[in-house]
C-alpha cells in the first residue's frame, strides 16, 4: 500500500505539469501522512475529508484525514510551546486554559468519531483479507474496544511519520550541497529501479530493498547528522538513581538530547560533515576518532530500550521504499537563493514549519497502469 499511496501522490503531481515549485517540507509531509494512512485504515480512507478548525483563527475547513493528522501534530507541538506546563502535569494537558484549547480539544474529538467510524464499518465488513492495520488488530477477539484502538491508531501514526518525512526531506535537501554522495546514491538506486521498473509492485519487495546498502548509509547519517527531533519526550525513573554523579529522583522528567549523542565529537569523526560510510563497518569513518568503537548508545534517533519509538520498524521500512522512489522519479532543485548558500533544515516540533521552496522536475514518469485501482 505505501508503494501504490506514492506512486498516486507522485503521478497526481506529474500530471500538473513536468516541473513543479512547492515546499518540499509540506509535500513530504503530505505524501507521508497518506502513506501511513492509508497502511493504518486502508485504500482510500487517506483522501476522505472531515471538518478541521484553525486553532489561531477558528475558522472551519475540510481537508483530507491525512492533511488533518498531519495538521494535529504540528498543532500538539505548538500548544506545548505556547503552555509547556501541559508536558508537567496531566491537569494542564487534558483541560482548557489557553483561548485556543477550545479548538484544539474540539479537532481532537472530531479525528476520535472519524476514525471510530471507519472502525465500526470494518467490524461491520468483517473482511478477513483485508491488510490494513485496523482490519488486523480486528482480528484479535481481546482487542475490540474502540477508544483502545483509536489511541494506537493515533500514537502509532505520529511514531511512524514524523521520523520519514523530516528525513526525507532533509535528505533531498542535502544531496544539493553533496554531489559526490549524490553521484553515489544515484548510481545505486537506477540499476535498481530498471530491474523493478516493469513490475514495481511486485519486484520492488524488502528482500530486493535489502540490496541497496547505500541508500540505507544515507537515510541513517540524514538522521544522525541532523536528528529528526533534538530530543525525546519527558522520561521518568521508577526509583532515585546517580548516573555519572547526576541525581535523577524516582518520578522527576528528563529528557535525552539525542541531537547532541548524535554529534558527539568523541564518538563521531568530523561530525558536522555528511559521510555515508560512517555505517559502513569496513570504512575508517565508521570508528571513533581515536580509531576504537562507537558507543551502541551514539546513534539513536528512535531512542531505545523499553521506550524505543512504535514505529521504529515501520520507519525504516518506508525509508527503504520510499528513497528509490524519490529519486527515480523527480530531480531536484533548491529554489530560495539563501536556501541554495545555507542547507536548509526540518525538525520534528516546529511551531512554525520551515518551508523549503524546490522544483521537482519529472526524470522518469510514474507508471499509472500500476496503480491499484
Amino acid at each position: 500500500m505505501a508503494k501504490t499511496t506514492a506512486l498516486r501522490c507522485f503521478a497526481e503531481l506529474q500530471a500538473k505539469g513536468d516541473e513543479n515549485t512547492l515546499d518540499m517540507n509540506l509535500y513530504t509531509s503530505t505524501v507521508q501522512a497518506h502513506i501511513i494512512v492509508t497502511l493504518m485504515s486502508g485504500p482510500g480512507q487517506s483522501f476522505k475529508t472531515l471538518e478541521y478548525t484553525d486553532l489561531n483563527s477558528g475558522e472551519s475547513s475540510q481537508i483530507s484525514l491525512a492533511e488533518f493528522f498531519d495538521k494535529l501534530l504540528t498543532d500538539i507541538m505548538a500548544r506545548m510551546m505556547m503552555n509547556p506546563l501541559v508536558m508537567m502535569h496531566e491537569y494542564f494537558n487534558d483541560n482548557v486554559i489557553l483561548a485556543s484549547d477550545k479548538y484544539y480539544f474540539k479537532n481532537c474529538q472530531s479525528i476520535r468519531t472519524f476514525i471510530g467510524s471507519i472502525i465500526d464499518e470494518k467490524k461491520a465488513a468483517k473482511d478477513s483479507s483485508a491488510s490494513d492495520v485496523i482490519s488486523l488488530i480486528l482480528q484479535d477477539e481481546n482487542y475490540q474496544a474502540t477508544e483502545d484502538i483509536i489511541d494506537d491508531v493515533i500514537v502509532m501514526y505520529f511514531a511512524g511519520s514524523k521520523t520519514v518525512q523530516t528525513a526525507t526531506t532533509n535528505l533531498i535537501s542535502t544531496m544539493q550541497f553533496e554531489p559526490e554522495e549524490y553521484a553515489r546514491l544515484r548510481s545505486e538506486i537506477d540499476p535498481f529501479m530498471d530491474k523493478v521498473k516493469g513490475d514495481i509492485m511486485g519486484k520492488m519487495d524488502l528482500e530486493s530493498l535489502n540490496e541497496l546498502e547505500f541508500v540505507k548509509f544515507c537515510y541513517m547519517e540524514t538522521m544522525r547528522r541532523n536528528q529528526p527531533a533534538f530530543s525525546s519526550s519527558t522520561s521518568t525513573m521508577t526509583r532515585d538513581v546517580n548516573i555519572q554523579g547526576i541525581n535523577l529522583f524516582a518520578g522527576e522528567p528528563f529528557y535525552t538530547l539525542f541531537d547532541c549523542i548524535s554529534n558527539d565529537p568523541e564518538q563521531w569523526i568530523e561530525p558536522d560533515l555528511f559521510k555515508p560510510d560512517r555505517f559502513d563497518s569496513g570504512s575508517s569513518w565508521y570508528k571513533k576518532p581515536d580509531g576504537g568503537k562507537r558507543s551502541p548508545f551514539a546513534f539513536t534517533p528512535f531512542s531505545g530500550g523499553v521506550r524505543v519509538c512504535l514505529g521504529k520498524t515501520f520507519a525504516e521500512y518506508t525509508l527503504k521504499v520510499m528513497i528509490p522512489l524519490w529519486f527515480h522519479f523527480f530531480d531536484f532543485e533548491l529554489v530560495n537563493e539563501e536556501q541554495r548558500k545555507t542547507r536548509p533544515v526540518v525538525y520534528i516540533g516546529s511551531t512554525s514549519p520551515l518551508e523549503v521552496t524546490m522544483k521537482l522536475k519529472t526524470r522518469n514518469k510514474v507508471p499509472t497502469e500500476q496503480i491499484a485501482k
